[in-house]
């Protein structure tokens, strides 16, 4: 979103959120949008680092082995499905 932010600012745009009413206009505006990206990609880190802990812990039980990486149906109804969702889409 930052990133978002800083493009609008050098077109000479400006973000206004409606609700809570934020704008980009002004000094205070573009803090209060850079101190909430900044907490969000705070709280992101530590979302991250908590499933890395619990998936740690569960390994260390012997109980955690990962999501299954084969597919859920066999390979060739995988690919009628496909071939379905083509001349659907």
């Amino acid at each position: 979103m930052l990133n978002l932010v800083h493009e609008l600012d050098a077109k000479g745009a400006s973000l206004r959120v409606l609700e809570p009413e934020v704008t980009t206009a002004g000094d205070m505006g573009r803090m209060v949008i850079t101190v909430l990206g900044m907490v969000a990609d705070m709280e992101l880190k530590f979302i991250r680092d908590r499933q890395r802990a619990g998936i740690a812990a569960a390994k260390g039980k012997g109980v955690y082995n990962g999501r299954d990486l084969s597919p859920k149906f066999p390979p060739a109804l995988s690919r009628v499905l496909w071939v379905k969702s083509l001349a659907l889409g």
